[in-house]
C-alpha cells in the first residue's frame, strides 16, 4: 500500500471585520443623509445639513441594527420598519425608502470591503 499523504485542510475564513464594517456603513449613511437634507428642506430659512435627518447616534444605532439583524430580517426591512424601529422618525416615506435602500446597500458594501483578502501563495 502506497504512502498517502493526508488530505490538504483549507484554512478557516476569515470573518469580516465588525469595526470596518461599522465605519463603512456609518460612511455611507452621513453621505446620504449630507445628499439628502438639502433636498427634503429646499423651502427652508436655514441651511440644511446631514443631521437635520440622521444624528451620530441614528447612524451608529442603524449601523448596530443591519449588522445584527438576521439575513431573512435584512431582507424583508422596509420603510415602514422605520417607525417601530425608531419611535422618533417623523419623516416621510419617501426618506424612509431611501434609508432603506442605502441601509442595504451599505452592509452589502461594508461586507465586501471588511471581509480579509486571501493571501497568496508564495513561491519559492
Amino acid at each position: 500500500m502506497p504512502n498517502r499523504r493526508p488530505p490538504k485542510r483549507k484554512p478557516p475564513r476569515r470573518p469580516p471585520n465588525p469595526r470596518k464594517m461599522n465605519e463603512i456603513i456609518i460612511n455611507h449613511l452621513k453621505d446620504w443623509a449630507a445628499e439628502t437634507a438639502p433636498i427634503f428642506y429646499k423651502d427652508a430659512v436655514f441651511i440644511p445639513n446631514r443631521s437635520c435627518i440622521l444624528t451620530d447616534e441614528d447612524c451608529a444605532f442603524f449601523a448596530a441594527y443591519i449588522q445584527n439583524a438576521t439575513p431573512m430580517e435584512r431582507e424583508a426591512l422596509q420603510a415602514t420598519d422605520l417607525r417601530t424601529t425608531l419611535e422618533t422618525w417623523g419623516f416621510p416615506d419617501e426618506i424612509s425608502e431611501g434609508l432603506v435602500t442605502v441601509l442595504k446597500n451599505a452592509y452589502k458594501t461594508a461586507l465586501k470591503e471588511s471581509t480579509p483578502k486571501k493571501r497568496k501563495k508564495r513561491v519559492y
